[in-house]
């Protein structure tokens, strides 16, 4: 999976939390550590976006689909339940951009963007990746975001 060599907006991670209701968009970063007992022993973390588009927030993150195994393939899910499953908005803020309309266009592609990504194409690789740190670095791109200088992300 290659992903976009772009430069973008956004700043490194403040605290505080936009407003549901807010009229304005914005795209953060979030981080947690994995579910998996042997990743976390090299500290690995899980990365996913919270964002809030044109049409409301969703949590865009992506794993492994199907039990463990060597047939497995990175999916991504764009999901509207905020508080559903172990990616949500409480998580570590690594880098946001916005609240502002001016990114509604760049978060609005991200949103599209999971919702058209080819699951079951890309073979997952917990170590070398694609997996999800793949996925949410992919998607930044496709929002004109470099949290890279934010995060390291470790292909873990």
């Amino acid at each position: 999976m290659r992903l976009p060599e772009q430069e973008g907006g956004g700043s490194p991670a403040k605290t505080g939390t936009p407003s549901a209701n807010s009229h304005t968009c914005f795209a953060q970063l979030k981080s947690r550590p994995v579910n998996d007992p042997r990743a976390q022993k090299a500290l690995a973390v899980h990365t996913f976006w919270w964002v809030q588009g044109t049409n409301g927030q969703r949590i865009i993150s992506g794993g492994p689909s199907g039990p463990s195994g060597a047939n497995q393939h990175l999916n991504v899910w764009v999901n509207p339940n905020l508080f559903q499953g172990p990616d949500t908005p409480n998580a570590h803020l690594v880098f946001i951009a916005g609240p502002s309309s001016s990114v509604c266009a760049q978060v609005d592609s991200m949103i599209s963007g999971g919702n058209s990504f080819p699951n079951g194409t890309f073979v997952y690789d917990p170590i070398w990746g694609p997996n999800s740190n793949t996925a949410a670095r992919y998607f930044g791109g496709v929002g004109g975001f470099n949290p890279t200088n934010s995060l390291r992300f470790r292909e873990v």
